[in-house]
């Protein structure tokens, strides 16, 4: 491919619709340049241009696209939540130890569980990720170390 066709492919970024047109004519001289193997590439990279052109709005900005559905659900801005996550839920005696002995949602165990770990700076300093366990914690956990992502594992046999 010549530089030529680059520096001219590259200005294609910018041109309005028309001068796209147009230069997709003078680039590849017809249908017949477009079937040899050497314009396939820049066939393809004009492709991508075009379509930036197509999702452009008035303005010359990147226009959101919204299907049908998602036109509905802008105008409410209530996140629908599942009924069944905010049951409260009994911890047992080791996790009661650490959040608390009421009945609580699944995700208000998790929040106090993460406010006692950061408030006794239990995170592994050089893997943000892992959990070192406390007392209180391993009697939870059942191991020295866990990562955020067992945690819940972890938490959901202490719920009832």
């Amino acid at each position: 491919m010549t530089d030529s066709v680059l520096a001219r492919l590259a200005a294609l970024k910018t041109a309005s619709v028309s001068d796209l047109k147009t230069q997709w004519r003078e680039l590849f001289d017809g249908e017949a340049a477009l079937q040899t193997e050497q314009s396939c590439l820049p066939f393809w990279l004009a492709g991508i241009v075009w379509r930036r052109h197509e999702t452009l709005d008035s303005g010359g900005t990147m226009a959101k696209k919204q299907t049908a559905a998602k036109a509905g659900e802008a105008g409410s801005s209530e996140k629908k939540v599942n009924p069944a996550l905010m049951k409260p839920l009994q911890p047992s005696k080791e996790l009661a130890a650490v959040v608390g002995s009421d009945p609580l949602p699944r995700p208000q165990v998790v929040k106090k569980l993460w406010e006692y770990i950061k408030k006794h700076d239990l995170q592994n300093p050089e893997n943000r990720r892992e959990i070192r366990s406390d007392e209180k914690l391993r009697a939870v956990f059942g191991k020295d170390k866990v990562t955020m992502f067992e945690m819940n594992k972890y938490v959901a046999q202490h719920l009832k």
